[in-house]
């Protein structure tokens, strides 16, 4: 059965709002740059998402440096069905101000492992215990 995912499994996509790269078992998912996050982008977002995963779980890297601005009913979304297939989440975010209102975001989240990082470099190191997929 992993032999079929594999060959179906997609390592790049992108849509009007971000671009996401399969890389050693670690989902990529990069905002495009002056976004507002609302909430047809995030479910857009999320969807795209759910289609690359195959009804399997993996650990998610949320590059948000590109997002300007996320709407309540957005950040909602995907506090709740947003976090759908998510073994642990790394959010790289680029500015102090923008990694506090990350870190506040991280209060309300769901039950899954979900750390905010400055720098790439980290976050794969969190996200790196939770791949369970290493060739994809």
């Amino acid at each position: 059965m992993a032999i079929f995912i594999k060959e179906v499994m997609k390592k790049y996509v992108e849509n009007d709002f971000a671009s996401f790269r399969m890389e050693k078992g670690i989902l990529h998912i990069t905002y495009k740059e002056t976004l507002c996050l609302y909430l047809p982008a995030a479910m857009a977002v999320v969807s795209q998402r759910l289609l690359l995963q195959h009804g399997m779980p993996f650990p998610i890297l949320c590059d948000i440096r590109g997002v300007n601005d996320v709407t309540v009913d957005a950040k909602e979304y995907l506090v709740t069905e947003g976090s759908v297939l998510i073994s642990a989440l790394a959010m790289v975010t680029k500015t102090p101000l923008s990694h506090l209102y990350t870190e506040i975001y991280t209060l309300e989240s769901p039950p899954i492992t979900l750390k905010t990082f400055r720098e790439e470099t980290m976050a794969l190191e969190f996200l790196r215990p939770f791949v369970q997929c290493p060739h994809f």
